[in-house]
């Protein structure tokens, strides 16, 4: 597996050093991010869908990374493929420039997760980095000061809780909030309740 942070990456957004256990640890995070994410390394998928009703939107299960292929056929016929310049992808949403009839099949081939050739988005590392404290933490209850990464600037951006106060602990969010929140934000590419993109 491909690890998209080091125990130096760690250190470097928290300012807490690591462990010796720390290659473990990190494995697990990843596998865990894998799990939340629905995958990290690049993968291609075939999609397919029975339209009973025309249309000229499909709905893929997630948001992909890049559509390679959209097809349709009906009553067991060949696939017909449609040009890449007569559909645009929005999200997970496929909008075709052609009707597609009652009755057909429509299958996608979608790629999906990080490229080998790039790095992982900041905000899948921040991910990591909780995941990474997340564990540490129930391996050694109290271990890891959870009110420390409050807020972070990535690049051009900063993420903020919003969701309590750090020094009240009555109001304070548990780190598995925080995870829940930027897994949300990271899936759909947009804002979270409680989570901001400055």
């Amino acid at each position: 597996m491909r690890l998209y942070i080091d125990s130096e990456y760690i250190d470097w957004m928290t300012g807490i050093e690591v462990e010796d256990q720390t290659q473990e640890v990190l494995e697990l995070a990843h596998v865990k991010a894998a799990t939340l994410l629905n995958n990290l390394d690049e993968e291609e998928l075939t999609y397919n869908i029975y339209m009973t009703r025309g249309g000229y939107i499909v709905n893929l299960p997630e948001v992909p990374n890049e559509v390679t292929k959209v097809e349709w056929r009906r009553d067991f016929s060949t696939y017909q493929e449609i040009p890449s310049d007569h559909y645009r992808v929005v999200n997970q949403l496929i909008k075709t420039r052609q009707w597609l009839p009652d009755d057909c099949d429509v299958k996608v081939t979608y790629k999906v997760g990080i490229p080998a050739a790039e790095e992982a988005p900041e905000l899948v590392k921040l991910l990591l980095v909780y995941l990474y404290l997340d564990i540490q933490n129930s391996l050694q209850p109290g271990s890891v000061n959870i009110a420390a990464v409050e807020s972070q600037k990535i690049g051009d951006y900063s993420v903020k809780y919003q969701l309590g106060s750090s020094t009240n602990p009555d109001e304070q969010v548990s780190l598995q909030s925080k995870i829940t929140a930027l897994v949300n934000l990271i899936m759909n590419g947009g804002t979270s309740p409680g989570v901001s993109i400055d």
